[in-house]
């Protein structure tokens, strides 16, 4: 599906969708949804849900709190790499990664609240592939921490 998900209380909450994967095409789930049960069982806890999920095959009956964030209008966002970027030897990066280069412009696809360390991107003008890289201010801490170990 391409959810990531985060206990919120009592509830299971979505932190994040990976773009590309099934919930990001369907459109039909956002960040911030609480996911109230999966197929007909009241989801109490994280792993109760990643287990349903994994064990539904084919299919998933979800019943899902609409967010009450608020939908702003989509803008694009694009910034112009500062260094080069190897997800290959990045040991921190949970996710499949995006190489880039010095100077390329990247379009920040996702950023949110709950992974502010990694942003979603795609370089312009490449192949679309979508992976993630890290945020401004993880990077701006990774080089302080060579400076002043």
């Amino acid at each position: 599906l391409g959810l990531m998900l985060k206990q919120d209380g009592g509830d299971v909450v979505i932190a994040r969708i990976i773009m590309g994967m099934g919930a990001d095409r369907q459109g039909l789930l956002h960040v911030g949804d609480i996911i109230y049960e999966v197929n007909c069982k009241r989801a109490i806890d994280m792993e109760m849900v990643q287990k349903e999920m994994k064990d539904a095959g084919e299919t998933i009956l979800m019943k899902v709190i609409p967010s009450k964030l608020d939908k702003l209008p989509v803008t694009r966002v694009y910034m112009r790499a500062q260094f080069n970027y190897d997800p290959s030897q990045d040991k921190e990066n949970p996710f499949q990664g995006l190489a880039f280069e010095r100077y390329d412009v990247l379009q920040i696809l996702k950023t949110d609240e709950y992974l502010e360390d990694w942003w979603q991107a795609k370089i312009e003008g490449g192949n679309e592939t979508i992976g993630c890289i890290p945020s401004l201010v993880l990077q701006e801490r990774r080089e302080a921490l060579k400076r002043d170990p």
